[in-house]
């Protein structure tokens, strides 16, 4: 009888045990200090993403520095750690009106759980992971396992590190030898890739044959963008080629000395032309064309005669100069049969004078004659 009371006594035990622990299992997270990541303060060397309803630039991954602060573009450095995520939130939507004036609409920060080890990679790409860290592990090893989809800009691709630096990369094939380009990633790196909120297109504007938007690809530059626009016009200065990006300037470009510049999507390349040339320019049917220093007193049957004379079939009787008068561009033809017979007196020419000689019977569609005829 004692034997059953005492087995009796210990079942109740037990099964008292297993229902206490079961509450507990059952109980807030908190209870346990297993709080979830949206209520957790912010610490230096995380991670996260953020979104911004007004402005779709802003949106990517950020990562906590070990003073705490996280750079982001709108404003600079920002003092997250220590917030909880819809403080966090809130922060940013409170620097967005102070800078700008205006609400930022819905501000949507995500916080990401670091892998135990390796390298993370997400975004805008067709597989999300993460890869072993190794000593020869670059960004080019991530792009090919993560295979990013048609709308990920790859010239702004995010990599932060595990004590929270950001380091944006203009990631280019054609570049994998550059660590600017290909930079290599270490132990508890995050790599993002953000969806690209710039039109797939470069804008080429100035003094090019074909002004207006040309396709982008990665590696494309400001040269090829320029030959894509139908090349420079021949007064264009060539020696002071813009890039300019959201709106900045981020780069001067002489290409007579062979420089250039790699473009990301969006930017615009611009062209000028030359200001207060002292040069004339020979086109058309003439063995040399060309860029031409102007001499003083120079006239046109000289110049010809310094391109190396007219090619054969060339129609020297209705030769064109274009001329800017007063802001306008002039043009008239002049009869270089009848100069060299000297039927006609020869003409003098100004800096910035574009000849013309028509290679055969009639005159070239680039240089259309204005009113002038001599």
């Amino acid at each position: 009888m004692n034997r059953r009371k005492i087995a009796r006594a210990s079942a109740v035990r037990i099964r008292a045990i297993l229902l206490a622990l079961a509450a507990v299992l059952a109980m807030p997270r908190f209870v346990v200090g297993q709080q979830p990541l949206e209520e957790r303060e912010l610490r230096p060397g995380e991670c996260f993403v953020l979104a911004v309803e007004s402005d779709p630039t802003v949106c990517g991954l950020y990562g906590i520095a070990k003073d705490g602060s996280v750079s982001m573009p709108p404003f600079g450095k920002l003092s997250l750690a220590g917030l909880t995520v819809p403080l966090a939130e809130a922060a940013i939507g409170s620097a967005w009106r102070a800078r700008f004036g205006h609400s930022p609409g819905n501000v949507t920060l995500t916080r990401l759980a670091r892998a135990g080890s390796g390298v993370t990679y997400r975004g805008a790409v067709r597989f999300s992971g993460s890869l072993p860290a190794r000593p020869s592990l670059k960004l080019a090893d991530v792009v090919a396992m993560a295979a990013p989809t048609e709308s990920a800009d790859l010239g702004a691709v995010r990599i932060v590190s595990s004590s929270g630096e950001t380091l944006a990369v203009a990631f280019d094939p054609g570049r994998l030898e550059s660590p600017d380009s290909n930079p290599r990633l270490k132990e508890g790196d995050a790599v993002f890739f953000p969806t690209a909120t710039r039109p797939n297109v470069v804008l080429v504007a100035g003094a090019v044959e074909r002004p207006g938007n040309v396709p982008f690809r990665v590696g494309l530059t400001a040269r090829e963008a320029v030959a894509l626009a139908g090349g420079e016009q021949v007064n264009a200065d060539l020696t002071r080629v813009r890039v300019e990006r959201g709106g900045e300037l981020v780069d001067t470009v002489n290409f007579q000395l062979g420089y250039d510049s790699r473009l990301q999507r969006g930017d615009v390349v611009r062209v000028s032309l030359v200001a207060n040339p002292k040069y004339v320019y020979l086109v058309g049917g003439i063995a040399k064309e060309g860029r031409y220093d102007l001499r003083p007193g120079w006239t046109l049957t000289q110049a010809i005669l310094a391109a190396g004379g007219e090619i054969a079939g060339a129609n020297i009787k209705r030769i064109t100069i274009a001329r800017r008068v007063r802001g306008a561009l002039r043009r008239t033809r002049y009869d270089l049969e009848a100069i060299r017979s000297r039927q006609k007196p020869d003409v003098f020419l100004e800096a910035g004078d574009i000849i013309e000689v028509p290679a055969g019977g009639g005159l070239s569609a680039a240089l259309p004659v204005g009113r002038g005829e001599a």
